[in-house]
């Protein structure tokens, strides 16, 4: 019975078997449920969404120069990540949300450099304080992974301010 099951393997290839798994994680963001989790645990995510949000028109607003070309996605929509919910990134600075394995909503953010960082850890100064926010600097510098970014993503996602 070993030998079938071994002889059923080798038959099948590896491009067989990824068309055969239509299997795609869930946003882990969605996961989280009235019925399956704590009500705070709800509204946790969902008071991080409108932070996220509400910081990110600040930024372009009032900090942000005008023309400025930046990348924004709203990736809870799409299969690509299931960790990510927002991505907004310009040459001096990035925001990143995402709800983690555990269901936990944690903003990471890096603006060093930039001429306005207080002004920017000023908004995030309550996030950080409640441990929802962390500095995380991109690797090797903030302007080269802009440019990996441009390089990288569609243009429906890069815009001018």
């Amino acid at each position: 019975m070993t030998r079938q099951t071994e002889n059923d393997n080798k038959s099948k290839s590896p491009s067989t078997l990824s068309r055969r798994w239509p299997y795609r994680e869930q946003k882990m963001w969605k996961k989280v449920k009235p019925s399956t989790h704590p009500t705070n645990m709800v509204l946790a995510v969902e008071h991080a969404m409108a932070a996220y949000l509400a910081i990110l028109q600040v930024l372009k607003t009032h900090i942000i120069e005008p023309g400025t070309v930046y990348f924004e996605r709203d990736y809870r929509g799409d299969n690509s990540d299931s960790h990510a919910c927002y991505c907004f990134a310009f040459e001096k600075g990035y925001l990143y949300l995402e709800c983690d394995a555990a269901c936990n909503m944690q903003l990471h953010y890096d603006f060093t450099g930039y001429a306005k960082e207080a002004e920017v850890v000023k908004l995030l100064k309550l996030l950080i304080h409640l441990k929802l926010a962390s500095h995380r600097p991109r690797q090797p510098d903030l302007p080269t992974f802009f440019k990996g970014v441009m390089a990288y993503q569609p243009q429906q996602f890069i815009h001018t301010l």
